[in-house]
């Protein structure tokens, strides 16, 4: 069974691995966060004293979902924020994320880091030319497991494996992709 809003709040731990592995974060002025939810991988970045907007519902207002999953996958919203943003960093739904990627990333200065299933690198109908269009742009993939991070809640975990999913416009300075494999990342 799915959760209200598609709310899957994301711990402070895995964004701080995000942070660590990606050391170009640190330089970022602007990030936007368009699937906020309560705040947890924005405050993680407006605490390094990073500008932190986010386009999403509030959790402590009624906000209607539905329209907020319009702005996020919507073309002229993303026109309207013009490029303003060095990075887009996101733990989407993941029934939306093919929506939003390619939009995040256009409109992105440096890059986006997505926080999603591995199975996102499946090359499926709805994704799958723009995974290979921009495969040289894949820079890093930070793959966390032993333990899952908790989506739940209650500290369960589902059998999902997760990963950050870092897309950076500039030119790869070697051929491969950065692969981590973080393990004991709460500690």
């Amino acid at each position: 069974m799915r959760r209200a809003n598609d709310f899957y709040p994301t711990e402070s731990a895995v964004t701080k691995v995000l942070v660590e592995k990606v050391s170009a974060l640190s330089m970022a002025k602007t990030i936007l966060e368009p699937c906020a939810g309560d705040g947890a991988i924005s405050n993680i970045f407006r605490n390094m004293g990073i500008d932190v907007t986010t386009n999403d519902i509030d959790l402590n207002h009624s906000t209607n979902y539905d329209d907020c999953a319009k702005v996020r996958t919507n073309w002229e919203k993303w026109q309207e924020e013009n490029g303003a943003f060095d990075w887009v960093i996101t733990n989407p739904p993941f029934n939306q994320a093919h929506a939003i990627l390619p939009f995040a990333y256009e409109y992105s200065q440096v890059g986006v880091a997505f926080l999603l299933r591995l199975s996102y690198l499946e090359p499926a109908q709805n994704r799958g030319e723009w995974l290979r269009s921009h495969s040289s742009k894949l820079t890093n993939l930070i793959i966390l497991g032993q333990p899952r991070p908790s989506f739940t809640g209650n500290g369960g975990t589902d059998s999902c494996t997760v990963a950050w999913m870092v897309w950076r416009k500039e030119p790869r300075t070697d051929t491969d992709t950065i692969v981590d494999f973080v393990t004991n990342w709460k500690n």
